[in-house]
């Protein structure tokens, strides 16, 4: 971004780069759309690096702890995302689960003895919980990559037909930005691959504990979608 600010004002401080100035322009163009991809990378990374599944369920552990009424002596910032920046409001807080009555200081209630028949519903895993967050995100990279593909080749047209030599800095500009989107579209492509494929473990599991007499409560849209893709139900009924 610094290179970006810098080389259009370079033809000013040495008068010899004037007649290359729509080069500099050019180069400055290139190095900006390289900059803000950059830091898009590193702002969607750190996005990722927080709803990673240890992490979800980390921060599911210890909502868990706090409410059997457990004392959290700490929690890191970089668990929940506080930093001075967001004034100590985590962007990731821990889960709102309500308290249990070991939480008010209330002897717990003897369980009962559980039947034979009695099945546990399984947990949904913390993969499952992302994938349906992102599920509906995205998808259009593609397009967008084209379409970007597609103006560098106008601009390098452009330059042919007026002899502009600027007008090849605009396909270079759209080359890089296509590639850039598409390459942000297949790896967003590969982690919902993952966690539907995971989503159909969780789902294959529900079956399996209903078929064994478990009550299913409702499934969320995006389960309830996959759910209907595999066998044309809507929803599992308890």
């Amino acid at each position: 971004m610094i290179a970006a600010i810098v080389l259009p004002f370079a033809a000013t401080v040495n008068p010899a780069l004037a007649e290359r100035r729509p080069i500099l322009l050019g180069a400055a163009g290139m190095a900006a759309v390289l900059g803000i991809a950059l830091m898009v990378r590193v702002v969607r990374k750190r996005q990722r690096a927080y709803r990673d599944p240890v992490l979800v369920a980390y921060r599911e552990v210890l909502a868990l702890a706090r409410a059997h009424g457990l004392t959290l002596t700490h929690v890191p910032d970089w668990l929940v995302g506080s930093s001075s920046e967001t004034e100590g409001k985590p962007s990731y807080p821990l889960p709102d689960i309500a308290p249990v009555s070991a939480a008010k200081g209330a002897p717990p209630a003897p369980s009962a003895p559980r039947s034979s028949g009695e099945v546990r519903l399984p947990r949904k895993p913390a993969e499952v919980a992302v994938w349906e967050q992102s599920v509906d995100k995205g998808g259009w990279h593609g397009e967008v990559g084209l379409l970007s593909a597609f103006a560098g080749a106008g601009a390098a047209m452009w330059a042919s037909i007026e002899d502009e030599p600027v007008g090849y800095a605009g396909l270079g500009l759209g080359v890089a930005v296509a590639i850039t989107l598409w390459v942000v579209g297949y790896r967003q492509g590969v982690r919902k691959k993952r966690g539907r494929e995971a989503a159909l473990r969780y789902l294959a599991d529900v079956r399996a504990a209903q078929a064994a007499g478990a009550s299913i409560p409702e499934l969320s849209p995006q389960l309830g979608k996959l759910l209907s893709e595999q066998d044309g139900t809507d929803t599992l009924t308890g």
